[in-house]
């Protein structure tokens, strides 16, 4: 599938989040900055045509 396809996404800060510290662990997985960025932001903003 490829990190072209995947996006991240998170319920925080919502009191009922059982991850309140998802986006620290994201951040430190061992991907590089490439795939970080398509996954936050670069893949969602193609999927709303932004662009």
């Amino acid at each position: 599938m490829g990190d072209d396809h995947i996006v991240f996404s998170t319920d925080f800060p919502h009191p009922d989040s059982k991850f309140p510290d998802s986006v620290d662990k994201f951040l430190s997985l061992p991907l590089s900055d490439e795939s970080k960025r398509k996954l936050l932001w670069d893949n969602c903003a193609s999927y709303y045509g932004l662009g």
